[in-house]
């Protein structure tokens, strides 16, 4: 389905360009040949279109062996893999599948499980799924959240594993306005939920009022068709608003246009809108929740309306259209946006979580080749704790914070980096933390910043990098030998931040 399939396709492609295996499974039967690889299909041809029409008691029957046959195919699919497979589940329909077959719970599945949800905290609530979805998400490892506004309100409310990851988007070609269509267009299904009937209606409202919009060209498909095509004519609105079909080039589409435009009333994070802005076309939308605030109010990168208010509509949708410098600055704004969701930020947080929820170390899975670590260890170390860190990390924005359980003298521990290369050769090492680091041999950065660590006084140290390391490990080693780091240190976590939100993980011991 719309957005949730662009999700997957891009997902599965990046993460594939990453190194991952990747597999997909729909819960309908799917011919979609655009993802990239294969799709296998859990319930039988027809179901979705069965569980969707009245029908009597042959027909229930027919639809429990259906469920039967999926129930079976679940566990041909998912039954046999171990600990080093991560299941996403992008929505929670997915979830509800994996329960019917007794998979869904941590005791009854090897294998690590996302729920991640595609919509938001209100349509969860007004949908009536909302105390079912927090059920299922407690059984996975990990939720991920569009906005960091609905992961507050699911964790406010009970969900205690929770993170915020928003959809990412390639960046587009950008058009100047006197190269594009004097049109508005609107991307997605046609659907009721959507809110495309009141798109029509709006630009029906605005001939009447003696304030007509531009022309509107409607992309999709979906059950709304045949009723968005019989209002339109109608409304007698054949020579303004089209039907333009599917397409399979959405932000090729974005960029011939002058702005996107949307009514509907609830969403998760609009991919249309990333679409959008990834070729800097602005928007003018209906209020229809955080990830809409997100995007094209708090970067001004277009207009976000009051729901149901169509003559402030189409006031600044006519606004955008006439006011060409406005234009110029909400365009430029759309596009500074969209950059932020780039894939090499979004895709760098999925792997951390991966890393976080499996223990194993990130790179050792994204190389082709297997990485042997050199067995040599530097003279004068003690016991000491080992954590396997992703080489993709950028250094830019990311920090390593040690958490302590009692306080400690600031010598009590030293922390050692080693870069190892895509050979399994080590090509380099670097001591933080201390002054008189020649004991090592190696070069330093001295951090800490105060005499003592303690439960209040956490320790806070720069990632530092190498391009061509392919595979880093951190160390901590005692430096004064009565003290054990396994009796001080608590935890050590990672921390990405971003303009959007801040992603914190806890890294696990490594062997």
């Amino acid at each position: 389905m719309g957005g949730v399939r662009k999700h997957v396709i891009d997902s599965a492609a990046e993460l594939s360009r990453r190194g991952y295996s990747v597999s997909v499974v729909s819960r309908f039967h799917s011919d979609d040949n655009e993802i990239g690889v294969k799709v296998t299909s859990i319930h039988d041809k027809g179901y979705e279109d069965l569980v969707r029409t009245d029908g009597d008691q042959q027909k229930t029957e027919e639809i429990f062996q259906k469920r039967v046959n999926a129930s079976r195919r679940i566990h041909s699919i998912f039954g046999t893999l171990d600990d080093h497979t991560v299941v996403i589940a992008v929505q929670y329909g997915c979830l509800v599948d994996l329960e019917h077959a007794h998979l869904l719970k941590r005791t009854d599945r090897s294998f690590h499980l996302v729920g991640a949800y595609h919509s938001s905290w209100e349509y969860a609530r007004t949908a009536g799924y909302y105390n079912l979805l927090q059920r299922l998400l407690s059984e996975c490892d990990k939720s991920v959240f569009l906005t960091n506004e609905d992961h507050k309100k699911f964790q406010a409310e009970g969900n205690s594993n929770g993170v915020a990851i928003p959809n990412a988007i390639a960046g587009g070609t950008v058009r100047p306005r006197d190269q594009r269509r004097p049109a508005f267009a609107y991307v997605g299904r046609l659907h009721p939920e959507k809110g495309v009937r009141e798109l029509v209606n709006v630009w029906a409202f605005s001939r009447e009022v003696g304030t007509p919009l531009p022309p509107l060209r409607i992309f999709g498909t979906g059950p709304l068709q045949s009723e968005l095509e019989n209002l339109i004519q109608t409304e007698d609105l054949s020579e303004i608003v089209e039907i333009a079909g599917f397409t399979s080039e959405p932000q090729e589409v974005l960029a011939n246009h002058v702005a996107v435009v949307s009514c509907s009333p609830r969403e998760g994070f609009p991919m249309m809108l990333l679409e959008a802005g990834s070729v800097g076309t602005p928007c003018v939308v209906y209020d229809a929740g955080p990830g809409t605030r997100e995007f094209a109010a708090s970067h001004d990168a277009g207009f976000v309306v009051p729901l149901g208010d169509q003559r402030a509509f189409i006031k600044l949708a006519l606004e955008l259209f006439e006011d060409t410098e406005r234009w110029s600055a909400k365009s430029e704004s759309a596009k500074a946006a969209a950059d932020q969701y780039a894939p090499d930020q979004i895709y760098n947080r999925w792997e951390l979580l991966f890393a976080e929820i499996s223990g194993i170390d990130l790179d050792t899975i994204t190389n082709s080749t297997e990485v042997s670590m050199s067995k040599t260890e530097p003279s004068g170390r003690g016991r000491e704790i080992r954590y396997a860190l992703p080489a993709s990390l950028d250094p830019q924005t990311t920090t390593l914070q040690f958490h302590f359980q009692r306080d400690v003298p600031i010598k009590s521990f030293v922390a050692i980096f080693r870069f190892w290369d895509a050979t399994g050769s080590e090509i380099k090492e670097a001591v933080e933390g201390l002054t008189y680091s020649d004991f090592f041999n190696a070069q330093y950065v001295y951090v800490p910043s105060s005499d003592k660590f303690g439960i209040e006084q956490e320790m806070t140290m720069f990632l530092p990098t190498l391009p061509q390391a392919q595979r880093i490990e951190l160390q901590i080693h005692p430096w004064d030998k009565q003290v054990d780091p396994r009796s001080a240190i608590s935890g050590v976590f990672v921390t990405q931040r971003s303009e959007l939100s801040t992603a914190s993980f806890k890294l696990k011991e490594s062997e």
